[in-house]
């Protein structure tokens, strides 16, 4: 018989949690006041003991929109409590909600997420002067050819946005998840499909050299991303994911890339470990190179003018651990400085939160958040932040 164990929310801790024989069910009950330092907890908790087939516990009470997109690892016991806010949630039916509802969360939103990005560009059009059309028409070229590929593959949008009253662009990335084992080669096929696709969609059709780049140095997980602001020409990005090549591959890849824009590239100190790196282009040209290194944040890069965040700083106090990309642009038709890339994944980060949050930090943004994080009727999450010269960005998933 399953044993059921009750833990009032602001009594967890992962001593109580492990103290629970394996195997059982925790209500969690009553709530906690706020869902912030339980997501925190019940994050690191899930991440170590909850994966895989036989999860050590199961749990009641923990609706699945505290864990964003990684509601999968959060093992729930379906109830048929739920609240007004809960009906039209996709996760609704394998969820369980908590007794109270709290103005922390937020529903799921539609299943199509096509449908979810048009909502986010229609919140954000007001503050952003960009044409988003262009954004649309290429995510839809792309899902057109995942779905002739490969029916059913999801995919997640992660738009980001600067903290300003008037951001300077629209912006989102594409990921469609780690290259299945066995299939590797195939799945790389399609992503390059995807990219001519695109490309051709977005006008920044994909030039043979950096196909040639990709094929040469794959098979590789590759998300792409696209810019548009007013007054410049669209920018495609394609991010190339290294985190499991060795150090001798990921030099290799750097330094191919950096010989679409000049004939004697530089020897990347930083290559072994650089973990992903981005290729920019504008109608087809090569316009920026960028190298995401994994790095400490509070020690920083002094010989790329990248200075470490000092303890107590907000941005470090939000994350889910100190470890971040440092992103150096190698090459930029911009010249802008490097910044810090920070995870947010263990830190609850719905709109409503973060739009209270990060407008806490740059208030002149409050508004521009509230509209476009903290609407009631779809779960935005949070997963990143970064800083670059005293400006933040957040970048952010479309449940």
């Amino acid at each position: 018989m399953t044993t059921r164990v009750r833990i009032a929310g602001d009594d967890l801790s992962e001593t109580r949690l492990l103290a629970v024989p394996p195997g059982s069910v925790v209500e969690i009950s009553p709530p906690p006041a706020s869902w912030a330092g339980a997501k925190r907890l019940l994050y690191g908790f899930c991440a170590r003991w909850c994966r895989g087939p036989s999860p050590r516990l199961r749990f009641i009470g923990v609706p699945r929109c505290v864990f964003g997109t990684e509601h999968r690892m959060l093992r729930s016991i379906p109830s048929s409590r739920a609240h007004p806010r809960c009906l039209g949630c996709r996760e609704r039916a394998r969820c369980s909600p908590p007794e109270i509802w709290s103005d922390e969360l937020q529903p799921f939103g539609p299943l199509d997420p096509l449908e979810r990005l048009r909502a986010h560009l229609s919140r954000l059009a007001p503050f952003v002067d960009a044409d988003p059309e262009r954004v649309v028409r290429a995510v839809e070229a792309m899902a057109v050819v995942t779905a002739s590929a490969r029916p059913g593959t999801p995919f997640l949008l992660e738009p980001s946005i600067e903290l300003s009253p008037t951001p300077s662009a629209t912006r989102v990335v594409v990921f469609f998840g780690d290259l299945p084992p066995g299939r590797e080669a195939d799945e790389h096929a399609i992503s390059l499909e995807r990219l001519r696709a695109a490309g051709l969609a977005f006008g920044a059709p994909l030039p043979a050299a950096v196909e040639t780049l990709l094929t040469r140095h794959g098979p590789f997980p590759m998300p792409i991303g696209f810019e548009v602001q007013p007054s410049r020409l669209p920018l495609l990005k394609v991010y190339v994911r290294l985190e499991r090549a060795t150090p001798t591959a990921r030099r290799a890849l750097l330094a191919d890339a950096l010989r679409l824009v000049t004939p004697t590239p530089e020897d990347v100190a930083e290559s072994a470990d650089t973990e992903m790196v981005c290729v920019g282009l504008r109608e087809g040209a090569v316009v920026q190179i960028k190298a995401y290194v994994a790095r400490d944040a509070r020690v920083g890069l002094p010989e790329r003018g990248l200075a470490g965040l000092p303890e107590g700083h907000p941005v470090l106090a939000l994350a889910t651990e100190p470890r971040a990309y440092a992103v150096i642009d190698l090459y930029d038709d911009r010249g802008r400085p490097a910044k810090w890339d920070l995870r947010m994944r263990g830190t609850l980060s719905t709109g409503p939160v973060a739009a209270g949050t990060f407008g806490a930090l740059v208030p002149d943004a409050r508004p521009m958040l509230e509209e476009v994080l903290g609407a009631p009727d779809a779960l935005v999450d949070v997963v990143a932040v970064a800083s670059r010269a005293g400006t933040l960005t957040l970048y952010f998933e479309l449940c």
